[in-house]
């Protein structure tokens, strides 16, 4: 038998600063804190009160537990993301139990979720990530969010326009992320963001006429732009923005149709930015080109290489294509960097793992 001293020097969990279980609960999953340590002790308890909670629901194979862990923990969530549709849970999210959210990513929401985001509701909510249909009630009305800095649409399938009701200018909104929008669109919108200053977007072929010229959106200072169409959308685009001061442009001739696929026009995307580039003070691309029946080295000699503080050209092997980059790579970076890179040159992986419904 243990002596009473040998009991004594014995170690336990119990023994260790608080600050060590706050460092350690900050790489357990919510869902394992739950299940591990929630009721173990009081001391255990508090300190689980006091950390800030971030949870990303992917799929339902845990909905008993993950509904309790959410309830449990739903005032100290920060971020919540669910990244499946609603009729993929075998539980009911109420949102209106997170008020101190941070950071929501919400593609596919329930019309009553949609509801339920208010800046009543949402006080503190910085970021937030939104099916289109919910757009416009929801940052372009009345009743704005009196820190919402960043907004992301990864899927825009009506024009914010259409929709019933009028719409109010928010003045907090500093990051735009917009997936497939057309510029007529965007036209129509910027007007009522007088303070953003940071757009990404992916730009639709456009084959109207377009008037909205004199728009001068004079904030902007960065644009990230994905495009199928080099003539006239590019240029009007950069026109509209006269300060601009960073530039990224993306081009992946992969995601074109089989009639659209063309090759890559180097000259005329140098000129277009010859005629808009004096404000610009970085421009980067990220260039896809299929097997080119042109000399790509020849092509290149039309962009002017003041712009870039480098430039790489990489053949891939396994199609003959050429990637083009301002990235700093070495002439033999294996295939798995550049299906990286490439997937980089489209909106984040996040926004396509949303399932369309007909």
């Amino acid at each position: 038998m243990m002596s009473d001293s040998f009991r004594q020097n014995l170690s336990t969990l119990e023994v260790f600063p608080d600050e060590i279980f706050l460092e350690l609960f900050s790489f357990i999953k919510p869902i394992d804190l739950f299940r591990g340590f929630v009721n173990l002790n009081s001391r255990l308890n508090h300190i689980l009160n006091d950390i800030h909670i971030c949870i990303d629901i992917i799929n339902d194979d845990e909905n008993e537990d993950y509904q309790l862990c959410l309830n449990y923990f739903a005032d100290q969530v920060i971020y919540l993301a669910i990244d499946c549709h609603w009729s993929c849970l075998s539980y009911n999210i109420s949102l209106q139990s997170f008020i101190n959210l941070r950071s929501l990513h919400l593609p596919m929401p329930t019309t009553k979720q949609c509801f339920e985001i208010t800046p009543m509701n949402f006080p503190f909510l910085t970021n937030l990530t939104i099916h289109d249909s919910a757009f416009k009630s929801i940052l372009l009305s009345s009743y704005s969010f009196p820190n919402l800095v960043t907004c992301c649409i990864p899927r825009v399938y009506r024009a914010v326009s259409n929709q019933i009701g009028p719409m109010e200018s928010c003045l907090t909104l500093h990051s735009l992320q917009l997936g497939s929008y057309s510029i007529m669109n965007l036209f129509n919108i910027l007007p009522y963001l007088p303070n953003l200053n940071s757009l990404e977007i992916t730009l639709q072929s456009n084959n109207r006429t377009i008037y909205q010229s004199y728009i001068k959106e004079n904030k902007i200072s960065h644009l990230k732009v994905k495009l199928r169409k080099l003539d006239p959308d590019l240029d009007i685009l950069l026109k509209s923005m006269p300060n601009l001061r960073r530039f990224e442009f993306l081009w992946n001739e992969l995601y074109q149709s089989y009639n659209e696929r063309k090759n890559f026009d180097f000259k005329k995307f140098s000129d277009i930015l010859g005629e808009n580039s004096s404000s610009l003070k970085r421009i980067d691309i990220d260039i896809h080109v299929s097997k080119c029946d042109y000399d790509i080295d020849n092509s290149i000699h039309h962009l002017n290489l003041q712009w870039f503080s480098s430039l790489s050209k990489i053949e891939i092997s396994n199609d003959h294509s050429f990637f083009i980059t301002t990235r700093n790579l070495s002439s033999n970076a294996n295939e798995k960097m550049i299906t990286t890179l490439l997937q980089s040159t489209y909106i984040r992986q996040r926004m396509y793992v949303l399932i369309e419904l007909k």
